[in-house]
C-alpha cells in the first residue's frame, strides 16, 4: 500500500494505491576482490488499484511483470563502501534505481546517504535521504531510511522506510 499526491485539473489530489502481487525470481552474484556484481530476474503478476483512479498516473489492473535487475557493490576501505541497484519492469515500462554510500564505524551499524530515481510512463520520483542498517539474528539485515522525495508534480514529500531482508 502507498499513497501519493498529484495534480488533476489544477488541484492537488491524494491517491491511495494497493499493488498486491506474486513474484518469483533467481539471480547470481560474482565477487572479485573488493567488487561484487549481481544479476537477477523475476517474473510475477501484480494487480494495481488506485483510488481515485487518474488515467494519467499509470496503469490500473492486473499485469504480468518481467523484472531484470543489476546490483553492484564496491568496498573502498574496511569502513566505506558503495552499492547500486537498478531494475526495469517490462510490462509496466518503469524503472527503479538506488545508490547508497555506506560508512561502518567500529560497531555493526552501516550509515550513510542514499539516492534514488524511479520513473514510469506518467511519473518520475527523485529521492535523497539517510539510511541505517544492522545485521540481526539468522543473517538477516534490518534497515531504516528517511528522506525527501520530489515528484514530477508537486509537492515534495518525506519518506520513511523499514525493511527486513535476508540473502539465501
Amino acid at each position: 500500500n502507498y499513497s501519493y499526491t498529484t495534480l488533476q485539473n489544477g488541484q492537488l489530489v491524494k491517491v491511495k494505491a494497493t499493488v498486491p502481487g506474486v513474484p518469483g525470481g533467481m539471480g547470481y552474484q560474482w565477487t572479485e576482490g573488493d567488487a561484487a556484481v549481481g544479476l537477477s530476474a523475476s517474473l510475477g503478476y501484480q494487480n494495481t488499484q488506485q483510488t481515485p483512479y487518474i488515467p494519467a498516473t499509470g496503469k490500473q489492473g492486473g499485469a504480468i511483470i518481467l523484472l531484470p535487475q543489476v546490483q553492484l557493490k564496491y568496498q573502498f576501505t574496511q569502513q566505506t563502501d558503495a552499492d547500486f541497484m537498478a531494475n526495469y519492469a517490462i510490462g509496466q515500462s518503469s524503472y527503479w534505481s538506488h545508490l547508497r554510500l555506506g560508512y561502518q564505524p567500529r560497531w555493526d551499524w552501516r550509515l550513510g546517504p542514499e539516492f534514488g530515481l524511479q520513473a514510469g510512463q506518467n511519473y518520475r520520483i527523485a529521492k535523497a535521504g539517510l539510511f541505517a542498517a544492522t545485521p540481526v539474528l539468522g543473517g538477516a539485515m534490518l534497515e531504516f531510511n528517511t528522506g525527501l522525495q520530489a515528484n514530477l508534480n508537486p509537492p515534495k514529500e518525506w519518506y520513511v522506510g523499514v525493511a527486513l531482508s535476508r540473502s539465501l
